[in-house]
């Protein structure tokens, strides 16, 4: 009797922690479509996995574009949907290189649509970036905002 009462417990955790999942990926879903509204952004993609990019600026119309095992150069800045920084990033500096692979998966995810030279926007979703987790500088569940300058791809 004791086991069926543990794995019936088991079962329903397991249940609840998945509908906490989809109910948070409801709520990024809206925290974002809400930012894109309130300002005015009418260029957002939305990708299969609910990575949104916004191509502010166009590439240099070289057709390259970043895959997973690509080495990008960016000049980026990372912030909450509500402006508040993160990630003061390399704006003001030299632009970094790092090997898409080794990144947050919203920019694994996102980057593949930026040609080279162009600039724009990801905003992704809590389960792309440092979800239920965290980190220091980041809560748990939160959105993530990247202004991303792509100048070169290796």
């Amino acid at each position: 009797m004791n086991r069926c009462f543990l794995l019936l417990l088991v079962a329903v955790i397991a249940v609840s922690s998945c509908k906490k999942e989809e109910n948070q990926d409801e709520i990024d879903e809206q925290l974002i479509q809400q930012y894109i509204a309130d300002n005015n952004i009418t260029n957002a993609e939305r990708t299969e996995f609910g990575v949104y990019y916004i191509i502010d600026e166009p590439g240099d119309s070289s057709g390259v574009y970043p895959n997973i095992t690509s080495t990008v150069r960016v000049h980026y800045r990372g912030y909450f949907l509500d402006g508040n920084e993160f990630d003061p990033g390399n704006f003001d500096d030299t632009p970094i290189n790092f090997i898409l692979s080794s990144v947050i998966a919203g920019w694994q995810i996102g980057m593949p649509y930026f040609e080279k030279g162009s600039k724009g926007r990801l905003l992704i979703p809590s389960a792309y970036g440092y979800g239920r987790a965290g980190t220091p500088n980041v809560p748990p569940n939160s959105v993530l905002v990247f202004d991303v300058d792509l100048v070169n791809i290796y």
